[in-house]
């Protein structure tokens, strides 16, 4: 029996198989770390079980897993006085630095260095997601305790798994945005000292299926424009401005009365996508210039131009209030399942009809027809084949 704080006991932690140090330790079956914990004022003991080292499926990284985890267990039940009852330290509980720094707790690091990210209230919000999400794994694999100087790719690859196996959406997809925010809270944490390198950066991405993008048929434009025009007049005013914009909806939702040049037919926008942030210009088109007369005609010099019931108004309107209305509006009310940015590929592939795939970057301010060409232009397979069948000749 080992001696632990406040007059706790528990047997030596074991390692099943008891093989595992051995080169003929088979990964075929679940491992675990065991061991029972008494607590003079619990009437029987506690049969804890840590199982964080099954995520790992070759041999070298199981043993190496199991045994950090031996050691941190270790370490928690007899310096940091763990209780595994109570789920807490109940003597020498270990006290979180103020700054951030390589002894900072795995999870806290993660949340402590979210504020210090420069990014958009959505992108904020995502990696909130993530950060949550990645926090439930790293409980179930008992890595909370973890310093974020400890933490290796082999932790960050076994908290992806655990994802996989908990999260009933875990996609290709998702494996791949949860790599890509927690390779940017890492980046940050290198920059900061907390850890000497991005443990993110050599984890593989997962090969995504690109899905057909689903659009409005021309039947169900009619209908959605008539039922919001009718029911929803402000929201219909939004989709009839955002619809032909080239913009994204987090940067519709934040334009201002000063920035948009009415007499010379356009806006603009902060691009805050990409290393640097910068200002373009939006071209308004005739056929939705009355629309925008009628929303600027409303508007006071300060005024943002969507803000509540998306009216204008002093505060801007939350950009993901735009996807809950068209849930509400259209998906529902409708029985439309087609989503709301379906629309920017439906006007992206409209103008490469009509002026082709340089304008259609230009109207979405890409610096090249690569994106528009092999996400947005949703026809241009069908235009392809349409060319391709009127090839002339004969064998």
């Amino acid at each position: 029996m080992m001696n632990l704080p406040n007059g706790c006991t528990c047997s030596k932690p074991i390692v099943i198989p008891r093989n595992w140090k051995s080169k003929k330790a088979s990964v075929k079956n679940p491992w675990l770390i065991s061991y029972r914990f008494y607590d003079p004022s619990e009437p029987k003991p506690k049969q804890v079980a840590v199982r964080g080292m099954n995520p790992f499926h070759t041999l070298k990284e199981r043993q190496e897993a199991t045994e950090d985890l031996l050691n941190l267990e270790l370490d928690m039940l007899v310096r940091q006085g763990y209780n595994p009852f109570r789920k807490e330290f109940i003597s020498q509980k270990p006290v979180e630095p103020d700054q951030i720094g390589p002894t900072m707790s795995f999870p806290k690091a993660l949340w402590s260095v979210l504020d210090k990210i420069p990014a958009t209230r959505q992108t904020i919000n995502d990696m909130r997601s993530v950060i949550r999400g990645s926090e439930k794994a790293i409980e179930d694999l008992s890595f909370q305790y973890m310093m974020i100087g400890q933490v290796s790719r082999k932790h960050i690859k076994a908290i992806l798994g655990q994802c996989a196996i908990t999260n009933k959406r875990w996609s290709a997809r998702r494996h791949n945005l949860y790599r890509a925010y927690l390779m940017r809270l890492f980046k940050e944490l290198v920059e900061l000292e907390a850890i000497d390198y991005n443990p993110v950066r050599d984890v593989s991405t997962m090969k995504e299926t690109r899905q057909i993008r689903e659009v409005l048929t021309a039947q169900e434009r009619i209908k959605v424009n008539e039922h919001l025009k009718v029911n929803h007049y402000y929201f219909w005013r939004f989709i009839q401005i955002f619809f032909r914009s080239g913009a994204r909806i987090t940067e519709m939702v934040h334009l201002r009365f000063c920035d948009v040049d009415l007499a010379g037919q356009r806006f603009k926008v902060l691009i805050k996508k990409g290393k640097v942030e910068r200002w373009v210009w939006k071209t308004i088109a005739d056929s939705v210039l009355p629309v925008w007369d009628e929303v600027i005609n409303e508007c006071k010099v300060d005024d943002h131009l969507f803000s509540e019931w998306l009216k204008p108004g002093p505060k801007s309107i939350r950009a993901d209030q735009i996807g809950k209305r068209w849930r509400l509006y259209v998906k529902r009310d409708l029985g439309i399942k087609k989503d709301l940015y379906g629309l920017k590929h439906l006007n992206a592939s409209e103008i490469v009809d009509r002026l082709g795939d340089e304008a259609a970057a230009a109207m979405m301010s890409h610096t090249s027809t690569a994106m528009t060409t092999q996400v947005y232009d949703i026809r241009s397979e069908r235009r392809r084949h349409e060319q391709l069948k009127k090839v002339e000749g004969l064998f």
